[in-house]
């Protein structure tokens, strides 16, 4: 298969309609063996897709999907998740010889990039499940946090990671693994600031208003925070969510609690064990406390200040501020 594609290269091009598609076609049907196989053929037809050639991208796309396919297959995510993004690569190669110098093509239409999209979803579901069910052992989470960390390495360090995480399902898993892994390390501070990152509203980049989790996840989410603030209250420590933090706690728990009242829950519910008022309890006492932890912070920020303000009587300035011996 390389070596004919090899020999039509010359003949690939945006204008020889005939060919191109005949090439895309065979491509379109094959199953490549190796991840090197690959490799050659991609080398072998970027050269039409920068040019321009759609018909290329499809059957470059397909190439790689096929090799994700086969990873996701056998377990092994993390390379499913690096075909993925090779696809995404050759996405945003189209036309790039065409193109002026800093216009990015859109990458949304890319088959790998709906698919990795929808697999990070999945994959955050999969943790938050875990870590707010406790349907896990420690050494079952240890084991899925261990392949989900290689994942999100694969993500973070790709060179287009800045793109990537743009994208909120892609940012949804980045933050469901840090929640993860600091769960692990019982960083409770560090699990609350990515909880507040998931729910919280920012704009698009159309300008509308989103947040990271999905409506259905906020059941899952609350749960995680539910434990978090009742470790802070029988600790007798400050809260892990400050005002801003337990503000939006608020909000996506009055979010949650419409859709129980109007019969749209969310896909996921708290955890059996806690009720409504549980949680608004929980709540409410957490925000007492972040009350209470921001005054008094604001309170010695002010001491402080008053402090450097004051200077002492008997102070010679003129001595103090003057040349040295």
């Amino acid at each position: 298969m390389k070596l004919a594609t090899k020999l039509l290269q010359p003949y690939i091009t945006p204008e020889n309609m005939q060919i191109t598609a005949h090439v895309s076609s065979l491509l379109n049907s094959h199953w490549p063996k190796t991840d090197a196989e690959v490799r050659g053929l991609l080398d072998v037809c970027m050269d039409a897709v920068e040019r321009g050639s759609s018909r290329m991208l499809d059957a470059c796309e397909s190439l790689c999907f096929s090799r994700s396919l086969f990873h996701k297959r056998n377990g092994t995510l993390d390379l499913s998740v690096y075909w993925l993004l090779r696809g995404i690569e050759c996405a945003m190669s189209l036309g790039a010889n065409e193109r002026k110098e800093g216009v990015r093509t859109g990458i949304t239409c890319s088959m790998c990039y709906r698919h990795l999209t929808k697999l990070c979803v999945n994959l955050s579901t999969v943790l938050l499940t875990s870590f707010s069910r406790n349907t896990a052992t420690p050494e079952i989470q240890l084991q899925i946090m261990k392949q989900f960390e290689t994942i999100h390495v694969v993500i973070v360090e790709d060179e287009r990671s800045d793109l990537l995480l743009a994208d909120p399902s892609v940012c949804l898993f980045s933050s469901v693994s840090i929640i993860g892994q600091n769960i692990l390390d019982q960083n409770e501070k560090e699990v609350a600031n990515a909880i507040v990152h998931c729910l919280e509203e920012r704009k698009d980049v159309d300008g509308s208003l989103i947040s990271l989790s999905p409506r259905g996840f906020h059941g899952l989410f609350l749960s995680l925070a539910y434990d978090i603030l009742n470790d802070d209250e029988s600790c007798g420590k400050t809260t892990s969510f400050d005002v801003y933090g337990m503000q939006v706690l608020f909000s996506c728990f009055n979010s949650y609690c419409n859709g129980v009242k109007f019969g749209t829950a969310a896909c996921y519910a708290l955890r059996d064990d806690i009720t409504l008022e549980m949680m608004r309890i929980a709540l409410g006492k957490g925000l007492m406390r972040a009350f209470v932890a921001q005054n008094a912070r604001l309170g010695q920020q002010e001491s402080d200040e008053s402090k450097t303000d004051e200077i002492a009587p008997d102070v010679n300035m003129d001595r103090l501020l003057g040349p040295t011996m």
